[in-house]
């Protein structure tokens, strides 16, 4: 996923082919020409995660680096 700013949490996930809908969706976000549809992305992504967590699929630890740089990358680093 070359086009992807630093992201080694989501790029690790996004490797497994078993995980295709959140790279899916992980390239989307990233390539959103528009707030909205940025926004839309981070939902998706947050639901899918809060799936495969409570289907023990996902750690809780890779869940919460997931979606520290999800939120990094969507509404800039938190202070």
């Amino acid at each position: 996923m070359s086009t992807l700013p630093t992201m080694p949490a989501c790029q690790a996930l996004a490797a497994d082919p078993a995980r295709f809908l959140f790279k899916l969706h992980l390239q989307r976000l990233v390539t959103s020409p528009s707030f909205q549809l940025q926004r839309d992305e981070v939902i998706r992504l947050s639901g899918y995660l809060s799936g495969l967590l409570e289907n023990a699929l996902i750690t809780e630890a890779q869940l919460d680096a997931v979606s520290d740089e999800i939120d990094a990358f969507a509404w800039g680093q938190r202070s």
